[in-house]
Parts: C-alpha cells; structure tokens; sequence
C-alpha cells in the first residue's frame, strides 16, 4: 500500500531516475514491520489520517501516539490480514484488507491515500465494514 520505507534511499541511489518503481508495503504490514518516524517519512508533509476508531490524526505526535496504539492492536486483536484488491494510480492507492480477528469476527477496511506528485502520501482516509462472524 501507501508505506514505502526504501524510497529516500532509492532516491539517493538513483537521483535522475526517480520514476523507478518502489515496492509498497500493504497498510497494516507497514505497521507490523516498521516504526512511527520510518512510517511518517512516507507523507510529503506532517502525517494525516482519518480513522474512525480513533479520529483524525495529524502531526508527528499524534502519529507516534497512533502507531503505538495501532500496533498494540494489532499485536493483540488482529491474527491475520488477507488482502482483497489494491489499485494504485499517480493521485491515489486505494486497498481493501479483510482483518482476522482473535475472536473470530472480521472487519473489511479500505484504505485510501492521497498522494503528492512525488508520490508520497498527503492524506490517507480508512473506511470499516461491520464486524461479522467468520465461518469456521
């Protein structure tokens, strides 16, 4: 999805072409694998998201607050992410996931970023589905 923690150095790497694709990572691996500040170098400016469970975000503060907690969630609720679709486009990287929850509900997410004309993030809104029971 949107998170791309080699961009800065493929830049440096590479300074004259920098239409060279970089892999992105899905939204909720970003999370699982990497820290708030390798997260907030992903935005064009300060980190922005709107989330529903827990409002709007911004600044790097108030990111570094989201991680912990997103993680911590993560950590302890989610035990699996199945990716359903992602398209991505020079203005937008849209993803649905389905989220496995411990206590075998789920929830369906889609995660929309804005992004700059470098390709950085400006703006990611996240959308929920209604929890259902998974069949087992």
């Amino acid at each position: 999805m949107p998170w791309f923690p080699d961009l800065e150095a493929a830049r440096q790497l590479y300074p004259h072409h920098p239409a060279n694709p970089v892999e992105r990572l899905l939204y909720y691996e970003g999370f699982r694998t990497l820290d708030a500040a390798t997260l907030a170098e992903s935005f064009a400016d300060q980190p922005d998201v709107d989330d529903p469970r827990v409002g709007h975000v911004e600044g790097l503060d108030a990111f570094t607050s989201y991680v912990t907690a997103l993680q911590g969630w993560l950590d302890a609720e989610v035990t699996a992410t199945d990716s359903v679709s992602r398209t991505h486009t020079k203005e937008r990287s849209v993803e649905e996931v389905r989220l496995r929850l411990a206590n075998g509900d789920s929830i369906g997410a889609a995660i929309a970023a804005d992004l700059a004309a470098d390709g950085k993030m400006q703006r990611i809104r996240i959308y929920y589905a209604r929890c259902e029971r998974a069949r087992r």
